[in-house]
C-alpha cells in the first residue's frame, strides 16, 4: 500500500494497494510508484477507454472551436472510435 496525494475535491488521503508474488517485486514498484509522484509523473490506474477519453476531450475542445471544426474532429475521430476505441487508454 502506497500513499499516491490526496483527494483535491475532499481533502483526504489517497492509496493505491497491489498485490505481489515476492517482496522484493513490491519493493521495486513502491520504489517506482513513489519516484514518480514525487517527480508529478504519476497517473493512477483507471479503466478508461480511448472512445470515453476522445469523446471527454472532444467535449472540453468544442467549446472553444467552430462549428465547422468539430464537425471535422468528429468525422475524424469516427476513423478511430471504431477501432481501439475499446482498449483501455494506460494499456
Amino acid at each position: 500500500m502506497v500513499d499516491v496525494g490526496s483527494d483535491p475535491a475532499t481533502g483526504k488521503r489517497k492509496q493505491l494497494t497491489r498485490t505481489f508474488g515476492t517482496l522484493r517485486e513490491a519493493k521495486v514498484e513502491y520504489a517506482r510508484i513513489t519516484n514518480r509522484r514525487y517527480e508529478g509523473r504519476f497517473v493512477e490506474p483507471n479503466k478508461i477507454t480511448v472512445n470515453e477519453w476522445l469523446d471527454q476531450w472532444l467535449y472540453r475542445k468544442a467549446e472553444d472551436l467552430e462549428e465547422s471544426t468539430v464537425y471535422s474532429y468528429t468525422m475524424t475521430l469516427g476513423r478511430v472510435w471504431g477501432k481501439p476505441g475499446h482498449v483501455r487508454l494506460q494499456n
